[in-house]
């Protein structure tokens, strides 16, 4: 019997649920989690003419679902189920899995029902179970999106029949349970998970699309990245990744090891609160994006493995347009600008920079010298305010794309682990206003490939994936 596939990663999550912070800010969680459940649908994996494997969302193929339509109103999109699947518990995939699926998100109030409503789904009774194989989706509006949303990473589809053992009149939509012993129709299950060093997946033996390549995969915690990259180099692990960008230049210097792209969505973004003065004035902003030293930012801060935005939407999204965008460095137009606004003089200002997932709580924020109230950040934004203070608005109404696409890196190694190899990621995305965030939406995925030239499910992004870098022996 071949071997597990050994990970060497960052964490060793508890709670694989993505409707709970504690899963959805967590990578490995993240990845472990999309490997055991699986969408309706999902983006193609691609290999681009630059060596580079992308996720194509204007293509999406049919993985829970095997087809989908719309009324001729485009106010009801139907979604018939492929026969035959079945969890790894052994349950059959029926309509009622994904109409409680979907009510869940909607009793939890998390990111599953933000995706719900941005998909033109206003209510759990929005979902509609048509017959045993057929659920249908009423929208409030006709939204052609609503396939490639299906796609996310939540709401996933549950075996209800496992979920709904774990309610109780504490726990109605069985948290507890879900985040403990995820339970869907993907390719692999969870095996164990000890919260401290060791999480393990095996191959679901009722997975619709065959085995897997890969039988089972062991992910191991490590106390940091340069650890992981010497058990690599020891032989002790396959993968190692998220490997940052300051560790690259060690990882090429091995000759061992091989280093694979494959892109990320993960982006930048600098938020400005146009409620602040003097950023509530347009030209001041507009002088920001000017300044904005975009070639030193990609080819310093991610060595010129990042592709820059040229819109205030990431490339994969629809309605891009790297035409509209009139904002490049231009030093002698940002002084101009700011010499006909409201920062004419110049003028101070805070810059919040939250790190990685943003989970986190703000402790206080101060207002012309006084403490303020704390406020949570949600994700991919940031807070700066005008002159002599900081803002706790919860929204940045500007956005703009700075940076661009990080790449992911990514090392395995052959069966003998005599050859290590690197594997990297390739680019992701970038968004604005003042602070600089990072954002980790999507997983990996293990799994059997669907057709030739596409990507394996083993360990491929699907989603949206972070911008970081795994390292193979």
């Amino acid at each position: 019997m071949p071997r597990a596939l050994v990970a060497g990663v960052e964490s060793a999550p508890a709670n694989f649920d993505m409707e709970q912070p504690a899963a959805f800010g967590d990578s490995v969680g993240s990845d472990i989690s999309s490997s055991v459940y699986e969408q309706l649908t999902g983006p193609r994996p691609l290999l681009g003419t630059d060596g580079v494997w992308r996720v194509d969302w204007s293509d999406l193929e049919a993985q829970l679902a095997e087809g989908w339509w719309f009324s001729p109103d485009g106010r009801t999109c139907t979604f018939r189920l492929r026969p035959g699947v079945r969890s790894a518990d052994g349950n059959e995939l029926t309509a009622e899995d994904v109409r409680w699926s979907w009510e869940r998100s909607f009793g939890v109030r998390d990111v599953g029902k933000w995706v719900a409503r941005i998909s033109s789904v206003q209510e759990a009774t929005d979902v509609e179970v048509v017959d045993p194989l057929t659920v249908a989706f009423h929208l409030r509006a006709p939204n052609p999106a609503l396939p490639r949303t299906m796609a996310q990473g939540t709401p996933n589809v549950y075996d209800s029949r496992v979920a709904r053992a774990g309610q109780s009149p504490e726990d109605p939509w069985a948290s507890s349970l879900l985040g403990a012993r995820p339970s869907g129709f993907g390719p692999y299950r969870l095996v164990r998970a000890d919260g401290e060093s060791l999480t393990e997946i095996e191959a679901n033996p009722h997975y619709h699309g065959g085995p897997p390549p890969i039988g089972e995969v062991v992910a191991r915690r490590y106390p940091s990245t340069e650890e992981a990259i010497q058990a690599l180099l020891q032989g002790d692990v396959d993968l190692v990744p998220g490997v940052p960008w300051s560790a690259l230049s060690r990882v090429r210097s091995e000759r061992r090891l091989r280093i694979t792209p494959a892109a990320s969505t993960a982006g930048v973004f600098l938020h400005l609160d146009p409620g602040a003065e003097p950023l509530d004035d347009p030209r001041v902003r507009q002088a920001i994006a000017h300044a904005t030293p975009y070639r030193a930012v990609l080819q310093t801060a991610y060595a010129g493995t990042a592709e820059r935005w040229y819109s205030w939407v990431k490339p994969e999204s629809p309605g891009y347009d790297p035409a509209s965008w009139p904002y490049e460095e231009d030093v002698g137009r940002a002084r101009a600008l700011l010499a006909s606004s409201k920062g004419a003089g110049g003028f101070s200002t805070s810059i919040v920079v939250l790190p990685g997932e943003v989970s986190r709580w703000w402790r206080s924020c101060s207002r012309s010298g006084s403490a303020g109230s704390g406020s949570r950040p949600t994700s991919g934004s940031s807070r700066a305010g005008g002159t002599g203070r900081v803002a706790c608005a919860r929204r940045a109404t500007w956005r703009r794309s700075w940076c661009g696409r990080p790449t992911t890196v990514a090392a395995s190694a052959s069966p003998s682990r005599s050859t290590p190899t690197i594997t990297t990621g390739a680019p992701a995305g970038c968004g604005s206003s003042p602070s600089a965030t990072t954002t980790r939406s999507s997983s990996t995925r293990c799994g059997p490939s669907r057709r030739p030239g596409t990507a394996p499910r083993g360990l491929r992004p699907s989603g949206a994936s972070s911008g970081s870098t795994t390292a193979t022996p």
